[in-house]
């Protein structure tokens, strides 16, 4: 049976402030695309100003230097249960 939910874990590196870390569920149903997983992120830490919008930012995994996910890309393809990001 498909997983319904995922545990990442998230750094959230801001314009000019300081690195947030936590733990973030992330419900698969409805097969949600990176951009939600920003939207989701922008919920918990607020990314969006009135300088810097979702569209700004980019999700990587594994490492600071590793692959760069794209907004359209579904966070089931690509991301897995206990990943970095």
């Amino acid at each position: 049976m498909a997983e319904t939910t995922i545990r990442l874990r998230v750094v959230v590196q801001r314009n000019g402030l300081p690195e947030t870390s936590y733990l973030l569920p992330v419900s698969l149903i409805g097969n949600p695309t990176n951009a939600k997983l920003l939207e989701l992120v922008n919920a918990c830490t607020p990314i969006e100003s009135d300088h810097w919008g979702i569209e700004d930012y980019t999700i990587r995994f594994d490492s600071p230097d590793g692959p760069e996910c794209i907004h359209f890309h579904y966070i089931r393809e690509v991301l897995r249960d206990g990943d970095l990001v």
